[in-house]
């Protein structure tokens, strides 16, 4: 049967036809769009059935296991501590080792020194301090001679001297960890002089590559002494050249002064 005349009467106003039956009649665009409505969700609720049907896919092989119930616990392995762990012990051995160095302070090449004798070490000498003054500047010092104190801004360079070097400029020596020889003779002492020579050049160097020995002539050395090591706080006094002993005392205190420079 065709549409009812209500909706044949509007062919010529709407210009829409369709054949049903054999037969063209009009229809109202409100009606055919609720008919392909219709249409578009059967095809939608068939397609869906369809993928509700379909099986599932067999688990992948390479899929991680599930998490236990009740744990809450990631799948994402947890990173070791073992590197970091490493790390911090081999800083912890490199600041050991720092502060051992330091501690010990060897001279030349030598890892350890042994603990000097009583009689390597000399006589300690109350410290009097270590302000700079200004080059030229008269000091006066509570010990003679001084094995501290006030002193000029630049040391004296290592070595055997002939000439009085002044004692502003040998106190610096002390500080930065060297041994300095003074020898009192007023008519000369050439034999003293030709073995300090050889001591400056067969002792051995400290860390710095250098053999910080200084010695000098020195007017004044106590209860008519001839010859005297000095290093920084402590003294040594000799009857007569002695190189052993000499020696002794320069690997006692050689790079101890307060200042660990060459």
């Amino acid at each position: 049967m065709c549409l009812d005349a209500k909706y044949a009467n509007l062919q010529e106003h709407r210009g829409t036809t369709v054949a049903e039956k054999g037969i063209k009649c009009t229809m109202p665009k409100r009606h055919r769009a609720k008919r392909d409505r219709s249409s578009s969700a059967g095809r939608t609720t068939g397609a869906a059935s369809a993928v509700k049907t379909r099986p599932s896919p067999p688990p992948s092989a390479t899929a991680l296991p599930s998490t236990p119930s009740g744990h809450g616990t990631s799948n994402v392995p947890r990173r070791s501590a073992v590197p970091l762990i490493a790390a911090i012990v081999v800083v912890i051995v490199i600041v050991l080792a720092g502060v051992g160095y330091t501690v010990l302070r060897p001279a030349g090449n030598a890892l350890l020194r042994p603990a000097p004798s009583a009689d390597a070490l000399g006589t300690p000498i109350p410290d009097e301090g270590r302000q700079h003054v200004a080059e030229g500047q008269a000091i006066v010092y509570r010990t003679n001679p001084p094995a501290s104190g006030p002193h000029y801004p630049s040391p004296q360079p290592w070595g055997v001297y002939t000439e009085p070097v002044a004692t502003g400029y040998w106190v610096h020596n002390l500080e930065h960890g060297g041994i300095v020889i003074l020898y009192d003779c007023p008519t000369g002492c050439p034999d003293i002089v030709d073995q300090l020579r050889q001591a400056f050049a067969t002792f051995p160097k400290d860390r710095y590559d250098e053999v910080k020995l200084l010695a000098t002539p020195y007017t004044g050395l106590p209860n008519g002494v001839r010859l005297m090591a000095v290093a920084w706080d402590y003294q040594q006094v000799y009857s007569s050249f002695d190189r052993e002993r000499l020696l002794a005392f320069y690997n006692a205190h050689v790079d101890r002064g307060p200042e660990d420079v060459p």
